[in-house]
């Protein structure tokens, strides 16, 4: 009696969703029913606390299924349109338009696809356009990662988490003209280095700490805490 809860936020999308109405808010939890949030990044637990929130945060990083894996690659370009389908339409017309020895390059939209559809995607491809918004995490790119891509764009604020200069090439996606010419240089890379290339092997580095193991670790200290208070 008297004991309150956890809310969990998603991996993709950011902790937005416990600022609309309490109706809407996972499982329909009312913010008095619950006092710890588990969030995926610290990115997206600093956003809960400087919008407000006074309960205890705590951050969970998930775990990356091991069927994201590299495979035999093909020089093609992987993109999720989804939820800034301007600048990915923009980004490609120019790429086509300023890199016309790349033009015949493959384009591949990523949309409403099963995990394991998408992983094989993923590990066949050379390289990876991130067209994030408003993420928790930004778990795309990590999945493109841990599958060997070639990591190209934007993460959308929750990436902070992890991305660094030696393991993606990364441009806001409104700025076309940049990231048209940091694609560019990823199939350079890729032609140059094949599926070899630092950026690659520096990706796969990183999102190999989100491991199960890993989760599972973090998941048990929590709840251990929260038993023992």
């Amino acid at each position: 009696p008297g004991a309150r809860g956890v809310v969990t936020g998603h991996h993709s999308q950011p902790e937005h969703v416990l600022f609309s109405r309490h109706d809407r808010l996972p499982g329909g939890a009312r913010p008095e029913k619950f006092d710890t949030v588990i969030c995926a990044s610290a990115v997206s637990a600093k956003l809960l606390v400087d919008a407000g929130y006074a309960g205890s945060v705590r951050v969970i990083h998930p775990a990356l299924p091991d069927y994201f894996a590299p495979a035999k690659k093909q020089l093609r370009i992987t993109f999720g349109p989804g939820k800034l389908p301007i600048e990915s339409a923009a980004v490609m017309g120019a790429f086509r338009q300023m890199f016309p020895q790349h033009a015949a390059i493959e384009w591949c939209p990523v949309m409403n696809l099963e995990r394991r559809g998408l992983a094989k995607v993923l590990s066949e491809s050379a390289v990876y356009a991130a067209f994030c918004n408003l993420e928790s995490l930004s778990l795309s790119i990590l999945e493109a990662m841990k599958s060997g891509c070639i990591v190209v764009g934007d993460y959308g604020g929750g990436g902070a988490e992890y991305a660094t200069e030696r393991n993606g090439l990364w441009v806001q996606a409104s700025h076309v003209v940049e990231f048209s010419r940091k694609l560019s240089d990823a199939v350079n890379v890729f032609l140059r280095d094949s599926a070899n290339n630092r950026l690659s092997i520096e990706g796969i580095r990183t999102a190999e700490k989100f491991s199960a193991k890993a989760f599972r670790d973090d998941l048990t200290a929590f709840w251990s805490d929260r038993v023992r208070k």
